[in-house]
């Protein structure tokens, strides 16, 4: 990238498997901010006063409306709708079809699985893993991986045990 000093960088990496890493990988590019951009699907629809960092995909089908602020290196994959005063932080991924109700707060790079449903004013603490299709309608801890009707923390089973447990 230093050789082409004019061209300009989208970096959106990341999975259910490396979403922890991706600042990481992102700063392993020793980009200046302002190469970053922002592509923005022409059929997304973006509300009122909504805010949206450097490095964002918000791809096709996507609904942001009123105040919802969408900080730095976020993508946002189809279908999704992002009610009223969301705010969404660095480096975490928005599945397709996700619906985020007004008033939450998703931390830094979380990952939040497609389908899933977060009902509104629900806080998601940083570097947490909500799985696919899950209906989250508690607060989520930092660190935490959630998933389930309704969206309950997994955790590995004691040593010699090979099965996750879901705890209550």
């Amino acid at each position: 990238m230093q050789k082409y000093p004019e061209f300009r960088l989208l970096a959106v990496p990341g999975s259910p498997s490396s979403y922890l890493q991706r600042a990481e990988i992102i700063s392993s590019l020793e980009i200046n901010i302002n190469r970053f951009i922002n592509v923005i699907h022409p059929n997304a629809s973006i509300g009122r006063n909504v805010s949206i960092g450097y490095n964002c995909l918000v791809m096709a089908g996507v609904v942001i409306t009123s105040n919802a602020s969408i900080h730095n290196h976020v993508c946002i994959l189809p279908n999704s709708v992002i009610h009223h005063d969301v705010v969404i932080k660095n480096f975490s991924l928005i599945g397709s079809n996700v619906v985020v109700a007004g008033g939450t707060t998703i931390g830094k790079s979380c990952y939040v699985g497609s389908g899933t449903n977060i009902i509104n004013g629900i806080q998601v603490g940083d570097c947490s893993l909500i799985g696919l299709g899950s209906n989250v309608i508690r607060n989520v801890p930092a660190n935490a991986k959630v998933a389930g009707n309704p969206a309950r923390e997994l955790r590995r089973a004691d040593a010699g045990e090979n099965s996750k447990t879901i705890k209550p």
